[in-house]
């Protein structure tokens, strides 16, 4: 009878084999979780924001190019260059509006910056034009203004143009995106003992060139 009793005891004292989680176990469950959906949260935003940074870093190099493109292209068999303080006055080298001058202009279409930026304008007298037109449309720019420069050197037979456009968010006076390119001027020639001319160097003024034959 004891001996019954005794095995009765023990096999009520004999572990069930199932135990649940501890105060600690869960603590840690829950500390481990929240590590990895922080981890995970912050990824994905750092991911986002790099792409959103990409997105810009495209639109403002598709600006610069696009620009730097057309403004070489129209003045690749220039004969002259000049500038004017209006589209129809061209007072510092003498090249009339008419007479198949064109004429680029950065014109102002925001405020609180002057006219030291803002999008391309473009007149070419022999195809009629009456007056300057945006060349790309303001959607083009999406909120960025631009700036641009060009240096002309005399070379051994063609002299050649390094035009320069920043790009500018809005906000200050430095660019967010630049680019330079050098291009020849086919029909370009110097006067005189001179071997450089910078134009483009204030967007105040309107630029005008004499296009050449090709």
């Amino acid at each position: 009878m004891k001996n019954v009793l005794f095995r009765k005891s023990n096999e009520r004292k004999k572990p069930s084999g199932k135990s649940g989680f501890t105060l600690i176990e869960v603590i840690v469950t829950l500390i481990i979780t929240v590590i990895v959906i922080a981890i995970s949260g912050s990824l994905v935003i750092t991911g986002t924001n790099m792409f959103a940074r990409s997105a810009q870093r495209d639109t403002q190099t598709n600006i610069a190019e696009t620009v730097l493109t057309f403004v070489s292209e129209q003045i690749l068999y220039a004969e002259r260059i000049g500038v004017g303080t209006n589209e129809n006055d061209n007072t510092i080298y003498a090249i009339p509006a008419a007479n198949g001058a064109a004429i680029i202009h950065i014109k102002n279409t925001t405020t609180g910056y002057g006219d030291l930026r803002g999008q391309l304008f473009f007149r070419r007298a022999d195809d009629g034009q009456p007056s300057l037109v945006n060349v790309f449309g303001e959607n083009f720019y999406q909120g960025y203004d631009i700036g641009l420069t060009g240096v002309i050197t005399k070379g051994p037979q063609n002299s050649n143009i390094e035009l320069t456009v920043n790009v500018y968010s809005g906000v200050g006076n430095t660019p967010v995106m630049t680019r330079t390119i050098t291009r020849p001027l086919l029909n370009y020639r110097f006067s005189g003992s001179e071997t450089t001319m910078t134009i483009f160097d204030s967007e105040n003024f309107y630029y005008f060139f004499v296009p050449g034959g090709n």
